[in-house]
């Protein structure tokens, strides 16, 4: 049984709307790599191509990959990405998704995949799919908001991040990305705030409490991490 960690890892296992465990370190600032070269098609856009009727061997494979339950093609395209097969993961997600287009477990996986191959927009228009009656409409909120801030759209990443605090006041992450947003823009008092949430939450870290009394401890990154 696939579990939704499984398909959103970064955001759904941290985030839990509970206090949990620390934010990526915004210098490597989502999942994926935060290049951003034109956009793939999206899977609304792409079919795949009926395979020619031929007895071969490689239309057998395809047969019996076809063949096999929903949740272990799930799970390959898990593993193919995860393990670097991104163009693998590609070609299942397609297969998927023709099946169950509107599970929004697999929208957050086609989303990563999607980030995996460079297409960072697609991949958050992808994640706007998800309804917000959805589980996972919290962590892809998230994820979307750390894809956002790379392509330095910040603005509509604190857009997202408000919203998903107003909905979940303990969603430790995106009060900590919040918090680097509103730093590193030079809001202080904005961010200070955010830190006393962090630390009322329980779950902060060092330089998070001496940023408390000194805003200029907060993150090492600052520099790199520019608005």
């Amino acid at each position: 049984m696939r579990t939704k960690a499984n398909a959103t890892p970064c955001w759904a296992s941290r985030f839990g709307f509970v206090a949990s465990g620390l934010l990526l370190v915004v210098l490597s600032l989502g999942c994926q790599k935060t290049e951003t070269p034109p956009s793939a098609p999206t899977l609304a856009e792409t079919k795949t191509p009926s395979a020619p009727v031929e007895s071969t061997s490689s239309n057998a494979n395809e047969k019996r990959a076809d063949d096999q339950p929903y949740e272990e093609r799930f799970e390959q395209a898990v593993k193919k990405l995860e393990g670097g097969q991104v163009d693998e993961a590609w070609q299942l997600v397609k297969q998927l998704i023709i099946s169950r287009p509107k599970d929004p477990e697999l929208i957050f996986l086609a989303a990563r995949v999607m980030a995996a191959r460079k297409d960072l927009r697609g991949a958050i228009k992808q994640l706007e799919q998800i309804p917000k009656e959805s589980p996972q409409w919290g962590p892809a909120e998230g994820q979307a908001a750390e894809w956002l801030v790379a392509q330095g759209d910040m603005a509509e990443a604190e857009t997202k991040l408000l919203g998903l605090v107003k909905d979940y006041p303990t969603a430790v992450p995106a009060f900590r990305l919040l918090a680097r947003i509103y730093n590193a823009q030079g809001r202080r008092w904005e961010a200070s705030r955010l830190l006393d949430r962090l630390i009322r939450l329980g779950d902060f870290t060092t330089s998070e409490l001496m940023a408390t009394v000194d805003l200029r401890e907060f993150f090492g990154d600052e520099v790199a991490f520019k608005a």
